[in-house]
């Protein structure tokens, strides 16, 4: 944010736009895999907004700001008696 801040001399509006999905099951993921999930999607999105808004406040003076979060991210669901599907290649 800081480099881009003095490239353009301030910034105005930030869109944070940021998903992942698990790989595998729900049953068969370990904790660490929904992690990396949260990590990307929720707390890649707060740290994006928590370097922006310094320099939001500061160029809010000029004209107030925004951020912008969005998250996409496909899903599939199934009955439970369902068979296990092989799980998505990285």
């Amino acid at each position: 944010m800081a480099e881009a801040v003095a490239e353009f001399g301030a910034l105005h509006t930030v869109v944070g736009n940021a998903g992942i999905g698990a790989i595998g099951t729900v049953e068969d993921n370990a904790d660490d895999e929904w992690h990396r999930v949260l990590d990307v999607n929720v707390l890649g999105l707060v740290r994006t907004a928590r370097a922006a808004l310094p320099h939001l406040r500061a160029a809010a003076a000029e004209r107030p700001g925004s951020v912008s979060i969005t998250h996409t991210c496909s899903c599939r669901s199934a009955p439970p008696t369902a068979p296990a599907r092989a799980p998505c290649s990285r």
